[in-house]
């Protein structure tokens, strides 16, 4: 393996952990701030929230800022990365290797917040875009909406997986993403 591919999965490995780990964190964040304090920061694990405390101190909307905090931390780190990444020369042989993986490792951070805000986004059963429109159903009392989020839980990475696996993610996922990524590098 050459040098290169160490520097590239180097990089995408830090740059994954940043945006997975801080992702979790904002959550417990934007949750600690309406009072709940239960949650303890997960390396990469969702974060357990008692919602019904953050419902009570900040009514549904607090719990729709606490669905939309991780998603919002990986835009905003992509937002900067690109800034970053346009600002930055791109690498050449006679660099040295610090920089070299400096310009991998910006620009994995943007790809991958970018490719985490919109996946999260999504309203997939246990994702934080299916927790948001459940709050918001339940803020305007569509509690269908809610319970259909709520008993198909379950199927949330059966959902997963066939958008992934079939040419929905074209639509779903890559086009969001190649879009948000082809505004954040025009310069």
């Amino acid at each position: 393996m050459e040098s290169i591919d160490l520097l590239k999965i180097a990089a995408a490995v830090l740059a994954l952990a940043i945006a997975v780990i801080g992702h979790e964190i904002m959550h417990g964040y934007v949750a600690y701030a309406y009072g709940e304090s239960g949650f303890l920061f997960g390396w990469a694990k969702p974060v357990p929230i008692n919602t019904a405390t953050v419902i009570k101190n900040a009514g549904y909307n607090g719990a729709m800022q606490v669905d939309l905090a991780g998603i919002v931390y990986n835009f905003t780190l992509g937002v900067f990365a690109s800034i970053a990444i346009i600002a930055m020369d791109k690498p050449t042989t006679a660099d040295d290797i610090l920089y070299i993986f400096a310009y991998i490792f910006v620009f994995q951070l943007l790809i991958i917040n970018v490719v985490l805000g919109v996946f999260n986004l999504l309203p997939i059963p246990q994702f934080d875009g299916a927790h948001f429109v459940s709050h918001l159903a339940l803020k305007y009392k569509i509690n269908s909406v809610a319970e259909f989020f709520y008993k198909n839980e379950k199927y949330g990475i059966i959902v997963v997986f066939i958008i992934l696996m079939t040419p929905l993610k074209d639509y779903v996922l890559m086009l969001p993403v190649q879009t948000i990524l082809g505004l954040l590098l025009t310069a």
